[in-house]
């Protein structure tokens, strides 16, 4: 949605319920509700700056052998800059960071991938260059 003329938000999010329906048992691997928040703003020709939070959910509503996972809500940052022409080539550099606050979260559908409970990552910082010709 466009509120101003350089700033626009986003939001979505996903639910899924599943459940055997003759064991009325729920089944594996499914995600809590989830979803993400975004505020942009676009300086023109330059960047575009996004201030976003992704959230899920507690997920209690698992199958046998998973383990419940509380919910979160992750700031992250990122700045990126307009493509930049050189001859039939084009520049467009990347900087953020991504869990700004440090939380310490499990994703649901990893705690099941190895069956040792390991938090997400903390805080990221990242730059990246993409090249296009």
């Amino acid at each position: 949605y466009h509120f101003a003329p350089h700033f626009w938000t986003m939001a979505n999010a996903a639910y899924t319920y599943t459940q055997d329906l003759n064991t009325k048992k729920f089944l594996p691997q499914i995600p809590p509700i989830k979803g993400l928040v975004e505020l942009n703003y676009r300086y023109p020709r330059y960047f575009v700056a996004t201030l976003s939070g992704q959230w899920a959910a507690k997920q209690s509503q698992v199958a046998e052998g998973e383990d419940k996972t509380d919910g979160y809500f992750i700031l992250n940052f990122g700045i990126r800059s307009e493509k930049i022409k050189m001859y039939s080539s084009a520049w467009q550099f990347f900087a953020g960071m991504d869990n700004i606050l440090d939380t310490e979260y499990y994703n649901h559908l990893a705690t099941t991938r190895t069956g040792v409970r390991i938090p997400e990552a903390g805080r990221n910082i990242y730059a990246k260059v993409q090249f296009s010709w």
